[in-house]
């Protein structure tokens, strides 16, 4: 993180914020396991706590 200029607490709450994340798909009412996300970033959709 250092090479985008961020570190310490920032940059630990970054690495956080995009590691270990996983998914589950619902469909036809069948869930599937949770899967890891390895790319890309959250929606701003999928951080709002009053989004349904």
């Amino acid at each position: 993180m250092d090479y985008f200029g961020t570190r310490g607490n920032t940059a630990r709450w970054i690495q956080s914020f995009l590691s270990n994340r996983k998914q589950k798909v619902l469909l036809d009412g069948e869930m599937s396991s949770d899967k890891p996300i390895l790319s890309g970033v959250p929606k701003a959709q999928c951080l709002d706590p009053y989004s349904s």
